[in-house]
């Protein structure tokens, strides 16, 4: 048991190292190539994304980090299927948000310097949320082998791509978000295909397990909108 729980810290340190490694050299290859201005762009781009994910943290995994260990069996895939009904309502709302920024953007509305960048942050929303809830998920179970070979994953798919850009002399924040998408989609599909007996959508507990985590997850929403202000 000591050895099992050591061995899943070493992990957690080890995939801790692997994410910001990520996000460093994706911000030091935009940074040379595409210079600074470019790079604010892209973090400015990314912020919008990760807005949609600190939600998706409180919304919908702040509950389910706290339940899922109180069930067993068909209760848990029947649960972990509402929560992956809820996640994609979530997508399809952040998809759409998107959509209507892209075309404020495209009107001349809001950061002209944001215009380019748009049409690739609609397309990757929805895979970085994709992402990310394959990799709580994954949390959330423990399977911390499972953790690390997404993040191993999109650091490959994600930093590879940039350097290939950056060789052709193609690199541009457009791009590079999505070399972000990408990564995101290739981890988590795999994933998805290996393990997709963990979800049982079950039509009637979407709605039940929805109010039932929402009576936690709006005093986590509300804390989290807080300390975000």
């Amino acid at each position: 048991m000591a050895e099992a729980h050591a061995g899943k810290s070493v992990l957690s340190i080890a995939d801790q190292a692997v994410v910001s490694g990520t996000n460093f050299v994706t911000s030091v290859l935009i940074g040379r190539v595409c210079g600074k201005e470019q790079l604010g762009v892209y973090a400015l781009a990314l912020t919008v994304v990760l807005f949609a994910r600190g939600l998706q943290q409180q919304v919908i995994f702040a509950p389910y980090m706290v339940y899922c260990h109180r069930r067993r069996g068909l209760a848990l895939r029947a649960y972990s299927g509402s929560i992956w009904v809820h996640n994609a309502a979530l997508a399809l709302l952040t998809l759409l948000a998107m959509a209507g920024m892209t075309v404020a953007s495209l009107l001349g509305w809001g950061p002209g310097e944001l215009r380019s960048a748009m049409p690739s942050m609609l397309l990757i929303g929805a895979f970085y949320l994709l992402r990310d809830f394959v990799r709580q998920t994954a949390l959330a179970r423990m399977e911390m082998i499972a953790v690390t070979a997404i993040d191993v994953t999109v650091a490959t798919v994600q930093i590879g791509g940039l350097l290939l850009l950056a060789w052709l002399g193609e690199l541009t924040v457009a791009r590079a978000l999505l070399m972000v998408g990408a990564g995101c989609l290739v981890s988590s599909g795999g994933w998805l295909l290996a393990r997709r007996q963990v979800f049982l959508v079950v039509r009637r507990r979407i709605w039940r397990d929805w109010r039932h985590n929402w009576s936690f997850a709006r005093w986590a929403l509300a804390s989290h909108l807080v300390g975000s202000t």
